[in-house]
């Protein structure tokens, strides 16, 4: 053996004295190791598909049926009262609502509001409701004009309602 190379020949010779870089190099080997490769992952992918248990989903229809609650004749005379009722409440608000859009159409611009005012109108009342939020440096009455000024200006006739501000 060389001195100078044993240590080269060591690295690459295993403890049995085989030189796996000149197996290698054979093709007969070469496609040995590849053939045993396949082989072993062949069997573990085999393992691993028949460990698992399969499920095969079938679509079966849904039935339609449908089910209805069968309710005593007291109990289905109150439900068809409240509910007689409540079309009625129901009627009774769409024109209310039907009436406040033709006495009031201006209302769908309010309310105002800003940093220092918020007004809408109190249909209960029949008024303006002005709530004012000065800073030490406001003045009040000047923030009433503006607010009176944008009145006009979206053609909301405040001049036939009473304003209440209240300086928040």
């Amino acid at each position: 053996m060389d001195p100078v190379n044993s240590s080269t020949n060591n690295s690459s010779e295993s403890s049995n004295g085989v030189n796996l870089p000149e197996l290698l190099k054979k093709k007969w080997s070469l496609a040995l190791v590849g053939i045993l490769i396949l082989f072993f992952l062949g069997i573990v992918l085999f393992l691993l598909s028949s460990s698992k248990p399969k499920h095969i989903v079938v679509s079966q229809p849904v039935p339609t049926a449908s089910i209805s609650p069968t309710l005593s004749p007291e109990i289905q005379r109150a439900l068809n009262k409240a509910i007689e009722k409540q079309k009625k409440v129901d009627q009774e608000y769409a024109g209310w609502q039907t009436q406040a859009r033709t006495d009031y159409p201006w209302k769908k611009h309010l309310p105002l509001r800003a940093d220092r005012y918020y007004v809408y109108f109190d249909m209960d009342k029949k008024a303006f409701i002005g709530l004012i939020y000065p800073k030490a440096s406001d003045d009040v009455e000047e923030i009433k004009s503006y607010v009176t000024r944008l009145l006009d200006e979206k053609q909301i006739p405040w001049k036939n309602y009473k304003i209440e501000w209240t300086i928040k």
